[in-house]
């Protein structure tokens, strides 16, 4: 019977407790890595630092929560890690397509001076939801991304 208990307490931390305290970790980094977008490369590697200490225990979600691998990657888009950010994005869009994902993965391939990809993850974006072509940071990729999606 104590075998049992035992047995049910650790079940019911991982299948209930953890989840929902990295719930709650992963919407608290999401917002301070969006807070500290704006900011100067300094705040961005301290919000992604941040992120990723307060993350670290959440690998029960990894597999199934696509905002834990979202913000993952924006931490290490904001390390100066564009390779490991784009695979944290596409893991995150084997989950769920959303166009803030196909944003961010444009980003990231951009900063991994991979262009084309960029502009196609761009333009999946923009096909999605328009207004996330305003967020592109570069006239002459949004350019040429509005005239991919126009074809």
């Amino acid at each position: 019977m104590l075998l049992l208990a035992a047995a049910a307490a650790v079940s019911l931390r991982y299948a209930t407790y953890l989840p929902v305290v990295c719930e709650a970790r992963v919407t608290h980094a999401l917002r301070a890595l969006t807070d500290a977008a704006d900011g100067s490369a300094a705040v961005q590697v301290a919000a992604a630092r941040a992120a990723q200490s307060s993350l670290s225990a959440c690998d029960c979600l990894a597999g199934s929560d696509f905002k834990l691998m979202y913000v993952r990657g924006t931490a290490l888009r904001y390390l100066g890690d564009p390779a490991g950010a784009i695979d944290a994005y596409h893991r995150a869009l084997a989950v769920h397509r959303r166009p803030e994902l196909y944003l961010a993965l444009g980003l990231a391939q951009l900063e991994a001076l991979d262009r084309s990809a960029a502009i196609d993850s761009f333009a999946a974006a923009g096909a999605f939801d328009p207004a996330q072509l305003e967020r592109i940071p570069y006239d002459d990729v949004r350019a040429e991304v509005e005239q991919r999606i126009d074809q």
